[in-house]
C-alpha cells in the first residue's frame, strides 16, 4: 500500500472503527457525561475527516467540470492540497497497523 488512493482508502477504514467505538460510548455511555461528550465529538471528527477524504475522492475521479485550462489547474491545485491534508489527517494514526510512513507529510514549508 503506497499511493494516495490507498491513503484515502486506508484513512475511511480507520474512521470507520473509531467511528464505531464512539457510536458504542454514545450508546452505553449516556450515564458518564464526559465519556459521552467524548464520543460526540470524536463522531463529529469522524465526519468532518470522512467529508475532506470523499472531496478527495470525487476531485480525482471526476476532474474539473469544464474542460479549460484554468479548471483544470484548479482541480490539480485542489486536488494537491486535500492529498497534503490527507497525509496530515493520517499522522495521528502513524503507529497503526497498515500505517505505510511512505504517507508523512513533507515537513518543508
Amino acid at each position: 500500500m503506497s499511493g494516495v488512493t490507498d491513503l484515502a482508502a486506508w484513512l475511511l477504514a480507520q474512521l470507520d472503527e473509531v467511528e464505531r467505538s464512539a457510536q458504542y460510548a454514545v450508546q452505553y455511555g449516556r450515564e458518564r457525561r464526559m465519556a459521552s461528550k467524548a464520543a460526540n465529538w470524536a463522531l463529529a471528527d469522524v465526519a468532518a475527516k470522512r467529508a475532506i477524504i470523499e472531496r478527495y475522492q470525487f476531485l480525482t475521479s471526476h476532474g474539473p467540470a469544464v474542460d479549460h485550462t484554468r479548471a483544470m489547474d484548479m482541480t490539480t491545485g485542489a486536488i494537491s492540497a486535500l492529498r497534503d491534508v490527507l497525509r496530515y489527517l493520517a499522522l495521528p494514526y502513524a503507529g497503526w497497523p497498515g500505517y505505510d510512513p511512505a504517507w508523512a507529510p513533507d515537513t518543508a514549508p
